[in-house]
């Protein structure tokens, strides 16, 4: 880079006040510097104007087109539309930089905050403190800012796949990031510090595993808080099943699987036509079946994220609430239906099924056959 109209003031051998602008600022190939800044052009780097400071420097920045390149944190260089805000800059005990209002803007990412950082030095820790609000216009953009070193290598794997797969969509509101502690110790399962991503999403269209129906028109909130993931679903659709309510975890980003827990008023058609659309059970297999009704649907399913994962589990019950269930051809009809209904993958059970049946009671029972694959159905009327 250049420095332009340079004014420094020594004192005794000792640079007390200066003032001086940089000009295409930035790192060469094969000096040691990290994080890398340059521009989109390749013909240089960061403008800065610097004012000396008691301790250290203030720095001035205002500038479009950057590229951001830090080694080991983001997959990829990071362009960044617009920077600007007031960056502090000590020296006198170590290097430590300290920014109260930088924003930045990178594609659909729109972030402001504050933060500091402290480089280790004569045996005392390294520190970053970050407190920053963000937006993001699209969620397919979501993984280029991931903190690579801080996400286990399968859940990486997994949310590129999952946010930038085929008809993946959605936007991310009122974000907030925090970072308080030691960038060497995080993600801090033993302490010593404080990692969170915490943000609004809306119109989210997540294809989370092949072979299963995606997750559309979805909206809640998340949040990362060290190694786990949660997320809160306000609305959205699983296949024809809406599971407005739900929640959904990682609780360890290292060994990734997706816990999903459903409890909610549901029809059963919907149940059981979203259930057809998964691996769990062929297509046609309730083709003989015609339901109608809701009921109360409560559902834990396991999802392994890594590649070579067990099958996913499920397990759940569905009570039904007075609900009519028939042969497709209506040879046989069952009325009012009520009792819990119990399943562990494909296996279903129930011990009290009640309900009407030519115009007679009747009570049934249901278990899984253990000789084949299969459910068998024992019923009593009089």
């Amino acid at each position: 880079g250049q420095a332009r109209d340079v004014r420094l003031r020594f004192e005794s051998g000792r640079l007390v006040e200066g003032f001086l602008n940089l000009r295409n600022f930035g790192n060469t190939t094969g000096v040691p510097l990290r994080p890398v800044v340059g521009t989109r052009s390749g013909r240089g780097g960061a403008d800065l104007t610097l004012y000396r400071q008691p301790g250290g420097w203030l720095a001035q920045v205002d500038q479009h087109n950057l590229i951001l390149a830090v080694p080991g944190l983001f997959r990829e260089p990071v362009p960044i539309d617009h920077i600007q805000g007031r960056l502090y800059w000590f020296d006198s005990e170590g290097l430590a930089l300290y920014s109260p209002d930088l924003a930045l803007s990178s594609g659909g990412l729109d972030l402001g905050g504050r933060f500091y950082y402290r480089e280790a030095n004569d045996g005392r820790p390294g520190y970053l403190g970050v407190d920053a609000g963000f937006e993001v216009a699209d969620t397919r953009e979501v993984p280029t800012y991931l903190p690579r070193h801080v996400i286990g290598s399968e859940t990486l794997a997994w949310l590129d796949r999952a946010l930038e797969g085929e008809g993946a969509q959605g936007r991310v509101e009122n974000g907030h990031f925090v970072f308080h502690g030691d960038p060497a110790r995080a993600p801090f399962t033993q302490g010593g510090g404080y990692f969170s991503v915490v943000f609004d999403f809306e119109d989210v269209t997540l294809p989370y595993r092949p072979g299963w129906p995606p997750l559309t028109d979805t909206s809640g909130d998340m949040a990362f808080v060290n190694k786990q993931y949660h997320v809160h679903i306000d609305d959205g659709q699983l296949g024809e099943l809406p599971v407005g309510g739900s929640r959904v975890s990682i609780f360890d980003l290292d060994a990734p699987k997706l816990e999903v827990a459903v409890d909610r008023e549901e029809s059963l058609e919907a149940m059981i036509s979203t259930l057809e659309k998964t691996p769990l059970v062929d297509a046609s297999s309730f083709d003989w079946l015609s339901v109608n009704g809701d009921g109360r649907f409560q559902l834990d399913l396991l999802i392994g994220l890594s590649e070579g994962a067990p099958p996913p589990s499920v397990s759940g019950r569905y009570v039904f609430a007075g609900n009519r269930l028939s042969l497709s051809d209506d040879r046989l009809v069952l009325n009012g239906v009520t009792g819990d209904l119990r399943f562990t993958d494909t296996r279903f059970t129930a011990d009290n099924l009640e309900g009407d049946f030519l115009g007679r009671p009747f009570r049934a029972q249901v278990a899984p056959r253990e000789d084949v694959q299969g459910t068998r159905i024992r019923a009593q009327t009089r």
